[in-house]
């Protein structure tokens, strides 16, 4: 019971006191988008979305191409030829979205 309550005890006294050592020493703001630091929600979304765009496209460039590759060497079978419709499908899929997502999130805003 002791070693609980003084666990509880330092548990408090670490959450309470690293905020205000860190305010104290004026920790600098970690998050970076193109060199500047976030200081908003807005920024901290744009630039989620940015590195999003900058991750996705390639990924789903290579999958098309494994999705036609799939499709070449099916052969007429036909499960081998769903599987790279579905492979093919799910890439422009996407793409789609990642390059909706500004609209997606714009539209998020207004109704905000």
């Amino acid at each position: 019971m002791k070693k609980a309550l003084f666990f509880i005890i330092v548990c408090c006294t670490i959450l309470i006191a690293v905020p205000l050592v860190i305010k104290a020493q004026g920790l600098p703001n970690p998050l970076r988008c193109g060199g500047q630091p976030v200081e908003t929600i807005d920024g901290l979304i744009s630039c989620i979305t940015e590195a999003l765009k900058v991750l996705v496209i390639p990924i789903a460039t290579v999958m098309i191409v494994i999705g036609g590759i799939q499709y070449l060497t099916s052969l007429g079978n036909e499960d081998k030829i769903r599987r790279a419709k579905a492979t093919l499908l799910y890439a422009i899929i996407g793409v789609a979205v990642v390059l909706a997502v500004d609209f997606i999130v714009d539209l998020i805003r207004e109704v905000l």
